[in-house]
Parts: structure tokens; C-alpha cells; sequence
């Protein structure tokens, strides 16, 4: 009853002394348009990470670890800290940064949305929270044209890098 409420089907075929297979299925759930898929960086990219979690800086860092002569990882744990570094740093940074920031960043009284408004960076950003079912942060999400990955999620999404530069083989 549960599969059949989740529109899934249980086929069960049986065979004496064989053994017996079972086979779920489910149809293809539809992903909301606010969820990243695939994130799309390029050789030499610079990715800024604004998390107070240490375990999600943890994780990105074994996510682009595979990637550290292809990336320039920047992390910070506050938001003092990603301002300072910013206001020094942004005429300098590239036009394809890109920025990796946490909604709640605890007992600091910015979140991540406000920093991206603040610097105008809804171009350049995505939205790491696992805050992402609450209407009023996806709204405002939304309203920024962010798209957003739930922390859970961290460790799944697919990375794909791409190469801007692309060599030319005459042979």
C-alpha cells in the first residue's frame, strides 16, 4: 500500500528452489526548479565558500580536493571575515567567481541572503542552507533568480568542470 500511494508498482516473481526476485519501482520525480543539478565551474575558477559549518567546509573540500590544481578554493566561517576579504579583494576577482554562501550563518546578525544582496552577487551565487523547505527563504531565493543546494546535498551534487580555453590539435 505504501508503493502503490507513492505511485510505485512491486513485481515479485518466484521460482522453487531458485530464489525470488523483487523489483520496486517509482516514477522519475520532477525536480524543483530552485534545486542546483549540476554545478559548472571552469579551470582556474575561483570558488568562495561562506559557511559557519566547519563539516560543510570539510565537505566541499573533499568534493573539489580531486580538483585543487583545477580550482582556487576560499573559505571563510563569518560573514566579518568574507566582508573584510571582499571589500579588499573585488576589483580584482574575476568576473566567473563563484560563490557558495549559507543562509544562516549563527549568532552573526547577516545571513547569507543579505550578503548576496548587499554585494550584488545574485549572478554569481548559490544558496547552501538546510533551511531550503522554509516558503519565505525560497521566496526570497527566488526573487534573486538564486538557485540553491540543501547542506544534505552537498556531497551529491554533480560537479562538471569545463574548459574555457579550449586547445586546438592541428594533427
Amino acid at each position: 500500500k505504501s508503493i502503490e500511494s507513492s505511485h510505485g508498482q512491486m513485481n515479485i516473481e518466484s521460482e522453487e528452489g531458485v530464489g525470488t526476485t523483487i523489483v520496486i519501482s517509482f516514477p522519475e520525480a520532477q525536480m524543483p526548479e530552485w534545486f542546483v543539478q549540476k554545478i559548472v565551474i571552469h579551470k582556474q575558477q575561483k570558488i568562495v565558500i561562506i559557511d559557519d559549518d566547519v563539516t560543510i567546509h570539510q565537505a566541499w573540500q573533499g568534493r573539489f580536493d580531486r580538483l585543487q590544481d583545477e580550482v582556487d578554493l576560499i573559505k571563510f566561517s563569518s560573514a566579518i571575515a568574507f566582508e573584510n576579504w571582499f571589500n579588499t579583494e573585488k576589483n580584482q576577482l574575476p568576473e566567473a567567481t563563484l560563490f557558495l554562501f549559507d543562509y544562516e550563518l549563527l549568532n552573526q546578525s547577516l545571513t547569507g541572503l543579505d550578503l548576496i544582496e548587499k554585494y550584488q552577487l545574485q549572478n554569481k551565487s548559490i544558496l547552501v542552507t538546510s533551511r531550503y523547505e522554509e516558503l519565505q527563504i525560497r521566496a526570497r531565493a527566488e526573487l534573486l533568480k538564486l538557485k540553491i543546494i540543501p547542506k544534505g546535498m552537498v556531497g551529491f551534487v554533480a560537479i562538471e568542470i569545463v574548459n574555457l580555453n579550449p586547445v586546438i590539435d592541428d594533427m
